[in-house]
C-alpha cells in the first residue's frame, strides 16, 4: 500500500527532523494513507491548501495523516474536498492556528446546524489545540 501520496515525511521526533512547509498547495494526491501527506514525524505547515487529495479508506487521512509518531502544526492550513479518508486523521497530537477543514467525506457532522458544510476529524486519538480554527 503506498502512503503520504504527496508526501511521505518519516523521522524521529528530534529537533534535527523537523520538516517546514510554507506557501504550499497539495492538490489531487491519492495514496492508501496520507493522501496529502502521511507524516511519522514532526512536520510544520504554514499557509499550506489541501484539496480534492484521497485515501483508499475512510479514516485514512485525505488530506493529511498524522501517525502515533508523528507531531503537526498547522497555521493558515486549509484541507478541503477530500473525497474519501476524511480531511484530517490525528492518532497522535496537532496544533491547529487560524485552520480551517470543511467538506471532507467521509464526515463527522460537527454542526446541526442546516446548510453549513460537513468537515471531518478522523480517529482523533490524539491531542488537538485549536487555536482560531473552524471545523
Amino acid at each position: 500500500m503506498k502512503i503520504g501520496g504527496g508526501i511521505f515525511a518519516y523521522g524521529s521526533l528530534g529537533a534535527d527532523a523537523v520538516i517546514t512547509i510554507t506557501n504550499s498547495l497539495f492538490y489531487s494526491n491519492t495514496a492508501g494513507a496520507g493522501g496529502g501527506i502521511y507524516n511519522n514525524g514532526y512536520i510544520n505547515l504554514t499557509n499550506a491548501t489541501f484539496s480534492q487529495n484521497s485515501a483508499n479508506s475512510a479514516g485514512s487521512g485525505g488530506g493529511l495523516l498524522i501517525s502515533t509518531n508523528g507531531r503537526a502544526e498547522l497555521l493558515n492550513v486549509t484541507i478541503y474536498g477530500s473525497p474519501n479518508g476524511t480531511g484530517l486523521s490525528n492518532n497522535n497530537v496537532v496544533t491547529m492556528t487560524n485552520s480551517i477543514l470543511f467538506a471532507n467525506l467521509p464526515s463527522t457532522v460537527i454542526s446541526t446546524i442546516p446548510l453549513l458544510p460537513r468537515v471531518s476529524i478522523s480517529r482523533l486519538a490524539g491531542i488537538a489545540i485549536l487555536t482560531r480554527s473552524a471545523i
